[in-house]
């Protein structure tokens, strides 16, 4: 598939997650993958959330118990030739290492630093090095620190963001990509309205400003960066020179605050973004895409925050 093409099929409600009591009173859906065999696996707010479906949208296997009931960031990591799943959860604090059928491997604990004396740790995203092992973590719900772990789980230092000139604020997503100068963090700083780019050490290397409003994750196939936007728009960049090559779904209905210092809350309908059920939720329109990733032939799969089990979209290419 020719990502480039501007022929694209979208293909709406391409899955849909299973109607459990506990989706349908809660049921955001923020994490989505694609494993080397094809799979699809999609990480939402429920018990048994951690699903995996055919690539033809047919659910294989449901697991997790209640153990992520506030599914969030959800990473594919390679090691030794192995796919594993780096799985976090904001409201138990949890980031853990699993199977694909989340058999947890390792829990990272939360930084003993004295930022949490008087602040929750809600954790919203982690990714690994893959060329040293590192484990970066991002907490974008409690007090805007991303924190470095060792390859077994050793808390290593915390990072503010005050290098750059901004401290940052909901570093929603986080990950590490090599680039031609090397492995780089890329850093989604939501309500700062910006990326960062930093060094495998943590150290600040650039910002990138006016290219994003809401960004919430990343993916990447060949040079393309994937970035949704929780304000609508899923975004792909070029990751080198960072020059927009397409956007999708951009919903009429939702846009940033005018005041460009105010993140929250957006230009928005009432009710949004869970406005399941609603006309709002408007076919070829994002309503809070949350998570996107490639698969293998560069055709892309978006989750939504919608209570209620969201939305699960294909964008399919000529």
């Amino acid at each position: 598939m020719d990502q480039n093409n501007l022929e694209y099929d979208w293909i709406e409600n391409w899955t849909t997650v299973p109607s459990t009591p506990s989706a349908i009173t809660n049921g955001r859906t923020h994490g989505v993958v694609v494993t080397r065999e094809g799979h699809i696996l999609i990480f939402h707010q429920a018990k048994d959330g951690l699903l995996t479906y055919s690539s033809e949208g047919t659910l294989i296997a449901s697991h997790g118990g209640t153990r992520w009931m506030n599914a969030h960031g959800m990473t594919l990591i390679h090691e030794n030739e192995q796919e594993r799943l780096l799985l976090v959860d904001n409201a138990s604090s949890e980031v853990a290492k699993t199977d694909l059928d989340g058999r947890v491997l390792m829990s990272l604990e939360p930084p003993k630093i004295t930022a949490y004396q008087n602040q929750a740790y809600e954790p919203t995203w982690a990714d690994q090095n893959p060329e040293n092992g590192d484990i970066w973590v991002c907490d974008g719900y409690g007090a805007s620190l991303i924190h470095r772990y060792s390859k077994d789980g050793r808390y290593i230092s915390s990072f503010d963001g005050l290098d750059s000139g901004q401290k940052y604020d909901s570093p929603h997503g986080i990950r590490v990509f090599i680039t031609k100068s090397g492995p780089r963090l890329f850093i989604a700083d939501r309500a700062n309205k910006r990326i960062v780019l930093c060094d495998a050490e943590g150290k600040f290397l650039h910002a990138i400003k006016n290219k994003t409003h809401s960004p919430c994750s990343f993916d990447r196939h060949q040079n393309k960066l994937l970035i949704p936007e929780l304000y609508t728009g899923v975004k792909v960049f070029d990751i080198e020179s960072f020059e927009l090559i397409k956007e999708y779904g951009a919903n009429q209905h939702v846009a940033p605050n005018a005041d460009p210092n105010i993140f929250w809350p957006p230009i928005a309908t009432t009710g949004w973004p869970d406005l399941k059920g609603t006309a709002l939720l408007e076919k070829d329109a994002f309503n809070s895409p949350h998570n996107a990733c490639f698969d293998h032939h560069g055709d892309i799969y978006v989750v939504e925050w919608i209570e209620g089990g969201g939305r699960i979209i294909k964008i399919e290419h000529a």
